[in-house]
């Protein structure tokens, strides 16, 4: 296995400005008991010779040491945690001494534990009647995402609603600030009323309201913001259109989108949404061009 590992982290070769790195993973076997297991995989892998690891997201890991040998090369271990070992849950003891509910809620919203990620913003909200406008809607915000994720979509469409109404109408991103790191959806920037009618429209969708994810549509569309971020909202509604077979506003939706980053990074994948939907329009003789899954 060293050997395979060595080959992917390039160990022996000399690139100016990098380095190699080797990890080494030990896992403890309580971690297969908990809700955010790991599996080894070889067995369904198409190169079971690698002895493939999947792990689930939120699984924590200590670094145990780090060792640097030849020019450029380093040999990282990194020991596995369970959620009942000792020193992490000191951690996270401390950190609900030191810091607000609000701030354990989001390292717990990365963790993937979205129950606890709740319990602690609603003690914040219940607690601190002195929370200013903008962080409550930080918070009303992430229970949205979380909320939505889980399926439970009227709580989302809820929490979204509160967000929106700590939201001051002036708030707004430059239009010309990158965006490429910030998904609509990020728990850590601030929320705008864009992010929040763009999740709204999200959420009716969900449940098929045609007519209130239309409205949450337009509303977002006329908010300010960046390029990608409009991009993105034209992008949902686009799909939303096609679900309804409405085509030609899908299409012309993605276009829409597409034409907003075209000089960004991230115009491929708008692309390829397009170029999917185009694919299932009517020919000339009324039926798709492709049967392929939109």
């Amino acid at each position: 296995m060293y050997n395979v590992a060595a080959r992917f982290a390039g160990i022996d070769e000399k690139r100016e400005g990098y380095n190699s790195v080797i990890y080494e993973f030990k896992i403890d076997s309580k971690c297969i008991n908990l809700y955010r297991p790991c599996a080894d995989i070889k067995t369904f892998s198409q190169f079971p010779d690698e002895k493939e690891v999947l792990f689930f997201m939120g699984f924590i890991w200590k670094i145990e040491f780090m060792n640097n040998y030849g020019t450029n090369n380093w040999y990282v271990v990194l020991e596995s945690y369970t959620d009942y070992n000792p020193e992490l849950t000191r951690s996270i003891l401390d950190a609900r001494l030191n810091y607000k509910y609000s701030d354990v809620g989001d390292i717990l919203q990365q963790l993937g534990d979205h129950t606890s990620t709740i319990d602690f913003y609603q003690r914040m909200l219940d607690e601190d009647e002195n929370i200013s406008g903008q962080h409550r809607c930080h918070i009303y915000f992430n229970m949205g995402v979380i909320t939505e994720d889980s399926g439970r979509n009227r709580d989302a469409i809820n929490y979204f609603k509160q967000a929106n109404s700590c939201v001051k109408s002036s708030e707004s991103f430059d239009i010309e600030e990158s965006t490429q790191l910030k998904p609509l959806i990020a728990p850590n920037i601030a929320a705008t009323k864009l992010h929040i009618y763009n999740n709204l429209t999200r959420v009716y969708m969900n449940i098929e309201d045609e007519r209130s994810a239309r409205k949450y549509f337009q509303d977002a569309v006329e908010q300010n913001g960046s390029q990608f971020e409009h991009a993105t909202v034209l992008r949902n509604f686009g799909f939303f259109e096609f679900k309804c077979r409405k085509l030609q506003d899908a299409e012309r939706y993605l276009e829409q989108a597409v034409d907003l980053v075209k000089n960004d990074a991230c115009c491929e994948d708008f692309k390829r949404s397009l170029d999917a939907l185009l694919t299932h329009l009517p020919t000339p003789t009324g039926t798709s061009t492709t049967c392929s899954q939109f």
